[in-house]
């Protein structure tokens, strides 16, 4: 069993930080699943109401961790210890599933001795550093964690999802109002889970091997980050109750799905109790992973006659019933309904959605059209760029995957030059860590293009391929892109500047890990 591997040496809080709680918060009832020979240990975490985000003057505050008064109003079973790479290989053993990075044709961001690049051989069975059952599992995406969700709630009879980005925080925090459970500084919380300081060579570590909080939870700070049900948006002003962002914000941005606790690849600061994270549903990277709880409510009603297809979990998406009779997508028992029904079920849905969606697509259409410059190339590919708060999104259609986009941006006065490899799905994400102006993408060159024909000129890799012709951005946030012409060499005064930064960072799909 899993907690029979953990050791941990009690330690005394400081006096600071019990001061800060906001109520004693104490170890409750502990339930041990069954996962098929593999336990799953879950404890109580009781209903309550706290301090949501951050003040102002904590270090290291993000400015969408606005502070807001939330109730949870049931008691919950909360996963001692993020879902392990024995837990995940059970359910790999029972179903022959096959996560996102192994179906596709990138794989995944696994850790290379210094950073996190992508590669095909970088699963969650190989993330790039050793692992043993004990270890966190990563490189598994939302839709991954929900599969392994699916299963284990069919195989335990509990009313098994995510938690909320609120449970979260409440599971964590665990009564206190400090920076991270346990710790007021950095240094501090480098007792309470791994992070880039206390982690050399880089990697997960066995899951409960720092300090639990007071509700005896381990690893809620650092060693993974952990995926939560809810899609990325800023707080709703005012106090709430059961918070969850149950549909994706507004805009023109694809939506993110939330992460928290801060991993071994990141400081102590992204590791705080109110920071947030986020990223794409499909990210698969090596600091990544998941956490399960469970409801109190009624066992399930079914059970399953022995395990079930791969196409069941990985196709279906069934799930467990999310608490107070919402669903959060994944309902495993419907109650039947003849065919006729069904059928007009679906017409009436398809009328009352689609043709609201088709008006709204039409309104974009024309939006976009006045706002976006695409760039036709060679083999039917596009690309264009939209910028966002904290980089911008890369569009391209036509065959894009290895494709590299050569580009150019600012972030405030700071020039920014690099290259990323498109990722072959819709929209790439660049980050930038800041608002970019002037964006121009230089140059694209296709995939089939071998590595050793590039040459050029403009101090990073070039020569033939697609180069632009210097569209930029003003500065706005009016999404833009390049006209082409192709082969074409473009003579830009941005590279007589002797600030300009250079990276080589490796590509990534969605929101990069580093973010």
């Amino acid at each position: 069993m899993i907690g029979a591997r953990v050791r941990w040496v009690p330690a005394v809080l400081s006096a600071a930080t019990v001061a800060a709680a906001v109520a004693p918060a104490t170890a409750q009832k502990a339930t041990t699943l069954d996962l098929g020979g593999v336990p799953l240990e879950m404890r109580r975490v009781s209903k309550g109401s706290f301090a949501q985000g951050s003040p102002e003057r904590e270090p290291g505050r993000e400015s969408d961790e606005a502070p807001r008064q939330v109730t949870l109003s049931l008691d919950l079973d909360v996963g001692i210890y993020p879902v392990t790479r024995g837990q995940f290989t059970r359910f790999v053993q029972d179903t022959a599933y096959r996560t996102e990075a192994e179906l596709g044709t990138s794989g995944g961001f696994g850790w290379n001795g210094s950073a996190l690049v992508q590669r095909t051989d970088f699963t969650w069975k190989n993330p790039g550093f050793p692992q043993t059952d004990q270890h966190p599992v990563t490189l598994v995406t939302f839709k991954d964690a929900q599969a392994f969700i699916t299963w284990a709630a069919q195989k335990t009879g509990r009313r098994l999802r995510l938690p909320t980005e609120a449970e979260f925080e409440y599971a964590a925090r665990a009564g206190t109002t400090t920076p991270w459970y346990g710790a007021s500084t950095a240094a501090a919380a480098q007792d309470l889970g791994w992070f880039k300081p206390n982690a050399p060579g880089g990697g997960t570590r066995p899951v409960g091997q720092k300090k639990p909080n007071a509700f005896g939870l381990f690893d809620m700070s650092g060693n993974v980050y952990q995926w939560c049900s809810d899609f990325y948006a800023p707080y709703a002003p005012g106090p709430a109750t059961d918070p969850a962002a149950t549909t994706p914000p507004g805009g023109s941005e694809p939506a993110r799905r939330v992460l928290r606790g801060g991993s071994w690849l990141k400081d102590p600061a992204r590791g705080r109790s109110a920071a947030r994270y986020r990223n794409t549903p499909g990210s698969r990277n090596a600091d990544n992973g998941f956490r399960v709880v469970a409801d109190l409510g009624l066992p399930l009603l079914e059970q399953p006659r022995g395990a079930r297809s791969t196409s069941d979990i990985s196709t279906q998406g069934r799930g467990v019933q999310g608490r107070g009779g919402e669903s959060n997508g994944d309902v495993l028992h419907k109650p039947k309904t003849d065919t006729g029904s069904k059928v007009l079920i679906g017409i009436s849905i398809a009328l009352l959605v689609g043709v609201p969606l088709f008006l709204v697509t039409i309104v974009l259409i024309g939006i976009n059209r006045r706002k976006k410059f695409a760039a036709q190339l060679p083999g039917n590919l596009q690309v264009t760029a939209t910028p966002a708060a904290d980089g911008f999104w890369l569009r391209a259609s036509g065959p894009s995957e290895g494709a590299r986009v050569h580009y150019q941006c600012r972030v405030g006065n700071n020039p920014i030059a690099n290259v990323v490899t498109l990722s072959g799905s819709l929209d790439t994400f660049v980050y930038t860590g800041g608002f970019p102006s002037q964006i121009v993408i230089r140059q694209v060159v296709p995939a089939a293009r071998p590595a050793s024909s590039w040459s050029g000129g403009g101090g990073s890799p070039g020569g033939s391929g697609y180069r632009g012709s210097g569209h930029a951005s003003s500065g706005n946030a009016d999404a833009y892109a390049t006209s082409a012409a192709w082969g074409a060499t473009q003579q830009d005064a941005w590279n007589s500047s002797s600030n300009t930064s250079s990276s080589s960072s490796e590509p990534f799909a969605g929101y990069p890990s580093a973010y």
